[in-house]
Order: structure tokens, then C-alpha cells, then sequence
């Protein structure tokens, strides 16, 4: 038994009567002992439909698997018996055409006149009468009233023991065709060959139509002319011209037909090396692009999945499988992509290593973002609600922190935490993460326009950036991993966007990112002194709030001046010179509240600390932080 037959579709299969009921007889007892698999098989086969249905299936099974379009049994094999076959017939035709024998019956004639005429008429000289028994030679040697010659042989000229025969090259030679010789006689003595070839050429025949035969011949003896003069004793002067027509026309036609051979080779072949080009090369010519694509992470050739069917994949039975196994390892990709951060799996894949637990100390920025209030948020909402807005807004941070360069460590309820410069090296990675950042604020104003259009509350984020040094790496254990990053500069974004609560931010940044920012590019503006990094030797450092230039924005001058003056107004306050630092915090928040319209929270908080410390001023060793909580 085949076991493909295992997986007969039985569903299909129809029940009568006679199944029905054992089967209801098998249900009524269900206490009874399980059924072995030769009653079962006993049981199906007592059936009078059932049998012959299993055997169909698998039947139709067999069929499935052996009428598979198998490359090497079909395809090549097939291509091998043309080629095999065409090269047959091109050595049949050559072999019609070049005999592998040669004709002597032109020599082995002259010679078999020139020894009869010795024997029988070794007296024979000009004027002797002619005998009918060299001309009947002569005749057959000439192919004359001959059923099985192919062509009569034309003789221009012909002497025999040095005496003419006949002479077709003058008026006055006896004719050549001759048939009745009574009153013919013997021509004269030959005088000499040069002669015979003087003659020969005022015929005005190619040399190619006229063949020279003598006897003997000493074709390939050196000798004299004297000595050849002497010698021959028999000459034959034989027109070819309708021969080599014939020749030329049948290596005419040879020609045609070899090439219509090879033409059709050709073509039969192009046909095959097409179809091999269009089944098989170019399916797997695509399958080399698109695993090279994977390897380098082009997300088109992960996401672009393939959703024609199975019959729509060109190519052999081999590719079609191979190219399905590939389409679900991009989905296996694609997948383990949401997982995973994609340029983890990119450095996995050019690797080509299995991945393993390794950090290293790397300079990243790390951003960190929460949504304000999103508790409350989602208590009014029912949990579809509360997924279609996370799915939304992850969705779109999600596409900016990628197009930035950075990576999505990890989505932590509401919140998204990101990195810049690990695993992909960038230089610029604190430049990529405050844009980033920027870009994402700009993009809340159309994502609540969504909300507002499916019923779902506005949104509000909170940002904060840091440029450190942590430990970036695989994390967790030997089956268990994340792509991740720890150590104490990776808490500080937790806390700058914490932070934004007390100065009604949006967004804050590290000293340290600050003085890795590209110049000329943001407005930023120094908020407040304050010890965001809890290490023991950590000394207090300004937290800067940013805002993006923009090229028609017409806010731009008063966020120019504003952050310039806050900042010599932050050099006053940290000198201690409070009354001067007040002077420049009131003149910032008139700006900035005449360019938004609504009142600037951190201006009006440092004239507030600024006239409290006028008035009960800080120890001379103070740092800048802070320190009358109950005041400010």
C-alpha cells in the first residue's frame, strides 16, 4: 500500500445506508474496547462504496505525484533525443551525398580498350579499318543504349595504341557516338600531348569540364615529357560538364537541406533552451535576486509576499516547490521581523551564523516616548478601541524612527523606546534621534485628525533623548533572546520624558545630546539644572528643550531670539546673578507667549525660582539645582 494514500480527502466520501448504520451501532456502545486497525480496516472494506472511493483517491494521489513535470526525466532528456536525432540525420544525408567509394571505371575502361585493341589488333595503324568489336567496347565503356548506366559518358576525344579512335575537337575526326563502323577507319598517328592540349583549349570548355585520361597513366611518377610521350599509349579526352552540373545540384540541394537541418535544429532548440530559460533560469535567476534582496534586508522583497496561487508559479515542479518553501521563509522573515528589530535581522542573515548572546559598549542615542494620560484614556475605551489607536500610532512612529535610521527596541505598554546608532553605526545617530523625535510631535496633528474621524480621544506625547555610552547587544539566554540595551545612560530618556510633566513639554534632550547635535539645526534652549544621571560620581547637567527650524515658519524669530536669551538668562541664574537672569526670563516668556498665544510654562517657572532666590539667596557652593521644593 502506497502510503500517500494516507491522505485520501475521506470527507468527500458519501455514506449509504449499510455505514450508516454500523457506524450508529459502533456509537450505541461506546463503553466497548477500541477498535484495532484490521477491524477497522476490515470494517471500510465490508463497504460497498467506501472501497472503491479510498482506491480513486489515492489513485488520483499517484497520478498527482507522478505526473510532476520532472526536469532531468522529461525535460533534458527530451532536448538530448532532438539533438541525438538531428545529428542522425545530418551524417545520413552527408553519407548520400559523399560516397565513401571511388569511381575507376573510367581508368579501368580506357585501360581495358588499350589492352583489347594489343591483343587482337596489335597491327592496327592509320587508315586500318575500324573493328566492330572496339567500338561495341568503346559503346559500353561509353555508356551507350545502357539501361543501367546512370549518364552516358561523352567522349570528346579517344586514341588507343597511339592511333586515333575518334576526334570530336576538329571537323575532320571521326565522330565519337559511333555505332556502326563499316567504312570507318583508324585515324593517324598521335603526334604529341601538347597538341592533344592546344586543341583542347580552343574548345573554350573549363578545364573543370574536361577530364585528361591515359594509359598508363604515371599520375604520380616523375618522368619526362619524352618519356611520358613514349610511354602513353592509350588517350581519352571525357566531357564532364553534365556531370559536375549534376554534382553541383545535388550538393546544392545537400546544402539546403543541411541547413534546413540545422535551422530546424536551431529552432527546436531555441524553442527548448526558451522554455528551460522561462521554467527554470529565470525562476531561479528571481530566487537568487530576492535572496540576495533578503540578505540585504530590502524590505520590498520581504513584504512583497506572493499571492498567486500555486498553478501561477512558472517553472518546473522542482521550482514551483522551491519557490513555495521560499515564499513561506519570507513570511517566516517577515514575521520574525515584527519581533525583531530589521537591521538585527539583517546583520543575522549577512552573518550567515546562528546568533548568540554578545554585547559590546557602543555611543547610542536612545529615545523614549509615553502617551500622557493613556490610562485614563483607556478606561472609557472598549479593548478593540484601545487596539485600533495603539495599532495607529505605533504604526506611524514605528515608519518615522525607521526612516530615521534608529530601531524599535521594544513597545512597553504605551510607550516606545528606540535607539540610534547600534546595530547600524551612524555617526550623526543624536542629530537622526532629536529630528526623529521632532518629526514624530509633527505627525500627532494627523494622526488625532484620525482619531477624531473613527471617535477615538486626541493623543499627547511625551519625548525624551539621551547620548550615552551602554552595553548593546544580544541579551537574555542561550534559547531566549532580545536584541536590547542596559546600563545606566539607557534610563535617563525614561526620565527626561518624565521630566516634561513639570515645565508642560513636549520634549526633552540630555546635555550630552545637545553637544552632539549638528549646529544651526534645531532651536534649543537650556530648561533646567538637574541630576538625571543617578551614578555616584554624576554631576547635575542641563536638560535643553527643542524645537525643529522650519522653513516658513512664522514663529521662527521669536523662537531665535527666545532661545538665545534663555540661555543668557540660564548663564545669569547659574552665576547667581538672579536679578539680571529675572529681567531676561520675563522678556522670554513675553516673546513666547505673543508668538503661541498661551503662556510659557518654563520661562514663568525660573522667574518664579529667580525671585525666590533674590530673596533668600543659595549658599556660595551652590550647583544650580533646584533646592527649595516647597517654593518653586
Amino acid at each position: 500500500e502506497d502510503p500517500r494514500c494516507a491522505h485520501a480527502d475521506v470527507a468527500r466520501i458519501p455514506t449509504n445506508t449499510s455505514f450508516r448504520s454500523q457506524a450508529n451501532r459502533g456509537m450505541d456502545s461506546v463503553l466497548d474496547p477500541p477498535m484495532s486497525y484490521a477491524q477497522f480496516r476490515q470494517f471500510l472494506m465490508d463497504d460497498d462504496i467506501v472501497p472503491g472511493l479510498l482506491r480513486r483517491a489515492c489513485k488520483r494521489q499517484l497520478r498527482a505525484g507522478n505526473s510532476m513535470q520532472n526536469l532531468t526525466a522529461k525535460n533534458s532528456e527530451y532536448i538530448g533525443v532532438k539533438v541525438a536525432l538531428c545529428v542522425l540525420m545530418l551524417l545520413f544525408v552527408l553519407t548520400l551525398v559523399e560516397s565513401v567509394s571511388y569511381d575507376v571505371s573510367d581508368a579501368w575502361g580506357l585501360q581495358s580498350i588499350d589492352k583489347l585493341v594489343k591483343m587482337q589488333f596489335p597491327n592496327v595503324t592509320a587508315g586500318s579499318p575500324m573493328s566492330p568489336v572496339v567500338a561495341g567496347q568503346v559503346n559500353v565503356w561509353a555508356h551507350k543504349d545502357s539501361s543501367w548506366a546512370e549518364s552516358e559518358r561523352k567522349i570528346l576525344y579517344l586514341d588507343v595504341n597511339k592511333f586515333g579512335y575518334c576526334n570530336a575537337m576538329i571537323p575532320s575526326g571521326n565522330p565519337c557516338d559511333m555505332r556502326n563502323v563499316s567504312g570507318v577507319s583508324w585515324g593517324p598517328r598521335r603526334t604529341t600531348l601538347a597538341n592533344l592540349d592546344e586543341m583542347a583549349s580552343k574548345l573554350g570548355r573549363r578545364n573543370q569540364d574536361m577530364m585528361w585520361l591515359r594509359y598508363p597513366s604515371f599520375w604520380d611518377e616523375d618522368i619526362s615529357a619524352e618519356e611520358l610521350e613514349l610511354m602513353v599509349t592509350s588517350i581519352a579526352l571525357i566531357d564532364r560538364r553534365s556531370k559536375n552540373a549534376e554534382e553541383a545540384i545535388r550538393s546544392i540541394a545537400t546544402t539546403c537541406v543541411v541547413i534546413v537541418i540545422i535551422l530546424t535544429g536551431i529552432t527546436l532548440l531555441t524553442r527548448d533552451l526558451t522554455f528551460l530559460s522561462t521554467n527554470l533560469l529565470n525562476p531561479l535567476v528571481d530566487l537568487a535576486d530576492e535572496m540576495e534582496s533578503i540578505t540585504r534586508l530590502h524590505l520590498a522583497a520581504v513584504t512583497n509576499g506572493n499571492t498567486a496561487g500555486p498553478e501561477a508559479i512558472q517553472g518546473t515542479s522542482e521550482v514551483r516547490l522551491i519557490k513555495r518553501t521560499f515564499d513561506n521563509m519570507k513570511n517566516a522573515i517577515k514575521s520574525w521581523g515584527k519581533y525583531v528589530p530589521w537591521p538585527v535581522v539583517q546583520l543575522l542573515l549577512r552573518s550567515d551564523a546562528e546568533a548568540s548572546l554578545d554585547v559590546e559598549e557602543r555611543e547610542v542615542s536612545i529615545f523614549f516616548s509615553d502617551i500622557a494620560s493613556f490610562t485614563t484614556i483607556v478606561e472609557g475605551l472598549p479593548p478593540e478601541q484601545s487596539l485600533l489607536l495603539l495599532s495607529r500610532y505605533f504604526h506611524d512612529m514605528s515608519k518615522i524612527i525607521d526612516q530615521h535610521g534608529g530601531i524599535v527596541l521594544e513597545f512597553i505598554g504605551d510607550a516606545i523606546m528606540a535607539i540610534y546608532g547600534a546595530p547600524i553605526r551612524n555617526e550623526d545617530h543624536a542629530t537622526a534621534a532629536v529630528k526623529s523625535s521632532l518629526r514624530m510631535l509633527a505627525a500627532l496633528k494627523q494622526m488625532n485628525a484620525w482619531f477624531n474621524a473613527r471617535g477615538l480621544p486626541q493623543v499627547k506625547v511625551r519625548c525624551g533623548v539621551h547620548t550615552g555610552t551602554c552595553l548593546v547587544g544580544n541579551m537574555g539566554f542561550q534559547n531566549r533572546m532580545k536584541y536590547g540595551a542596559v546600563g545606566e545612560e539607557s534610563n535617563i530618556p525614561g526620565r527626561l520624558e518624565e521630566l516634561n510633566k513639570n515645565y508642560s513639554t513636549d520634549m526633552l534632550i540630555s546635555q550630552a545630546t545637545f553637544w552632539r547635535l549638528t549646529p544651526d539645526m534645531f532651536y534649543t534652549r537650556p530648561i533646567d539644572v538637574l541630576g538625571i544621571n543617578q551614578a555616584a560620581t554624576a554631576e547635575p547637567e542641563l536638560v535643553f528643550q527643542v524645537w525643529e527650524r522650519l522653513a516658513r515658519d512664522p514663529t521662527a524669530y521669536a523662537k531665535k531670539s527666545a532661545t538665545a536669551l534663555h540661555t543668557r538668562a540660564m548663564e545669569d541664574y547659574r552665576s547667581m546673578s538672579f536679578e539680571e537672569a529675572h529681567e531676561k526670563f520675563v522678556e522670554v516668556g513675553n516673546l513666547l507667549q505673543e508668538a503661541f498665544g498661551e503662556p510659557d510654562e518654563p520661562a514663568l517657572m525660573m522667574v518664579k525660582r529667580c525671585r525666590t532666590y533674590i530673596d533668600d539667596p543659595p549658599p556660595p557652593s551652590w550647583d544650580g539645582v533646584w533646592d527649595r521644593q516647597d517654593k518653586g
